[in-house]
């Protein structure tokens, strides 16, 4: 039930996204330049499904916290149009009188857009990533795709995705997770 109203929710931002591409993209004028970078926060919003030692779904937006759903960055590094790497940094600390304990993930995608990253475009992505941490919280690497659609608002500088992705963490447990995901990014222009 909850996650049919996060895909409800997702849903709207979607078509909000959508009527917010300027109009003038039909004529855009000179060719726009590929950027640089891109760095922003991830996920802005998340709609997660997770099935492994235990099976959970959850909903996080930038501050909400818990295992395997926090914010963190990422940044995109545009080697040429149509081709980004893309790391990303997550940690998570949490303490109290009797004990404390950290999370740190980190992944790297290759992701590929067309028809690139100079303009709103659709990407998917290959993805490695780590994660590790104390408390008995055992070291993990992930494999994972996905794919969603990257807008460019406010004359390029800024970036909205939305994607679906499915990772495999392999460590003990093994765990499958399938979500949706909004990111949030400001775009850095190349030096001329």
């Amino acid at each position: 039930m909850r996650v049919a109203r996060c895909g409800e929710v997702m849903a709207a931002v979607v078509v909000a996204c959508a009527l917010a591409t300027p109009a003038r993209a039909q004529n855009p004028g000179p060719a726009p330049r590929v950027p640089a970078a891109e760095i922003g926060m991830e996920p802005a919003a998340l709609v997660r499904t997770s099935r492994g030692s235990s099976s959970s779904t959850a909903l996080a937006v930038p501050g909400a916290g818990g295992i395997g759903h926090f914010t963190g960055v990422y940044a995109s590094l545009f080697v040429t149009r149509e081709f980004a790497l893309e790391p990303s940094l997550a940690y998570l600390h949490v303490s109290s009188e009797i004990s404390s304990a950290w999370i740190g993930v980190g992944t790297l995608r290759a992701a590929v857009y067309a028809p690139g990253a100079h303009v709103s475009s659709a990407f998917a992505f290959l993805e490695t990533g780590f994660s590790g941490g104390s408390d008995g919280y055992g070291s993990t690497n992930d494999l994972g795709a996905g794919a969603g659609y990257r807008w460019l608002v406010a004359e390029r500088h800024v970036a909205l995705r939305l994607e679906g992705f499915y990772r495999r963490w392999n460590g003990s447990p093994v765990e499958t997770e399938v979500g949706v995901a909004l990111r949030a990014g400001f775009v850095l222009p190349r030096a001329r």
